[in-house]
């Protein structure tokens, strides 16, 4: 594939803090792409995974499966969707390949969705056979496949399902994102939270049923329109003596889409100009972004970029300990 220049194409803001326990400080670089430049859409497989176990109640269901409805007229008609529905069995809207979103399958979606409702009493929540069916439908290497999980993360916390979200997440080898869609009072956010990021993704949560519907279509507006995939990050440094460390790690870094900013977090142990390169892979073409990082006109904002930086070192400490346990 040919190379092509990007860098002109991006804006970028630098927002820095000091490190209060250790010398040296915490900074966030954000990226957003020009929306002038023309940059070719990359073509999606989006996979709707719908939570029906009882835990969830009726009107929770009810609430996931309007916001669906309302969210599939947003998807390209060269993307293709499929919804898989779950509770302790799986029922599959097409169950040989995807639809590409018409407006015939989007109704034929529609039916199948309002065609779902909750599961017995008895009936435990089964992760691992939808996750899995996912990986039976074809991948192709030049396209982005993406899954939107719609749950309570009920039972999450224990072992079994807890495995079965690690084992998943080794078994596609960074061909699928995953994002998450919950309450914000639901159980086990925070194991939601390590696995979206695991996997290319971000865990999203409402503080409503109603907000469901909202939060999905801002989802799909931000995704709607992927650049690059598969990115890879690295600094040029001028004075050895400085130091850099970015985060998210490779295997965690989410794609590149135009309608979405793009954050990278760093810490320096000094406040000193670097350059930055993004490469990954576009439409028919790598793209290539350098940008030189300068703290002159940097602004100086403590506001989350500490948590946000020790929750990044988590997501990597926890990725280290799989690929230990695992041999790799």
């Amino acid at each position: 594939l040919k190379t092509i220049s990007c860098s002109e194409a991006f804006d970028v803001n630098i927002i820095y803090c000091p490190e209060k326990t250790q010398d040296g400080y915490i900074f966030a670089i954000t990226l957003m792409p020009r929306q002038d430049f023309g940059f070719e859409k990359i073509k999606q497989n989006f996979f709707f995974l719908v939570d029906k176990s009882n835990s969830l109640q009726k009107a929770r269901l009810c609430a996931t499966r309007q916001a669906i409805a309302a969210a599939l007229p947003l998807l390209a008609q060269t993307d293709s969707f499929n919804i898989i529905s779950f509770h302790n069995h799986f029922e599959v809207l097409s169950e040989k390949n995807n639809f590409y979103a018409t407006p015939n399958s989007i109704a034929k979606a529609k039916n199948f969705l309002y065609s779902q409702e909750i599961g017995s009493f008895f009936a435990s929540t089964n992760l691992d056979s939808p996750l899995r069916r996912v990986l039976n439908f074809t991948n192709r290497k030049n396209e982005i496949n993406t899954v939107i999980l719609l749950t309570n993360g009920e039972d999450l916390h224990k072992t079994k399902n807890y495995k079965i979200l690690e084992s998943w997440s080794s078994m596609h080898e960074n061909h699928y994102s995953l994002y998450i869609l919950s309450l914000l009072d639901d159980a086990n956010l925070p194991i939601m939270d390590l696995f979206a990021a695991m996997n290319r993704g971000q865990l999203l949560f409402s503080p409503t049923e109603r907000g469901l519907k909202r939060k999905l279509h801002k989802l799909l507006k931000n995704l709607q329109h992927p650049i690059a995939k598969n990115i890879v990050i690295s600094t040029i440094i001028n004075d050895k003596k400085n130091q850099i460390t970015l985060y998210p790690v490779r295997q965690h870094l989410p794609h590149l889409y135009l309608d979405m900013p793009y954050v990278i977090i760093g810490k320096t142990n000094q406040l000193q100009d670097f350059t930055l390169f993004i490469q990954g892979e576009g439409y028919k073409q790598n793209l290539n972004i350098k940008k030189n990082i300068s703290f002159r006109n940097a602004q100086e904002n403590n506001n989350h970029l500490v948590e946000e930086w020790t929750l990044q070192q988590a997501y990597a400490h926890y990725q280290n300990y799989l690929q230990s346990r695992n041999g790799a």
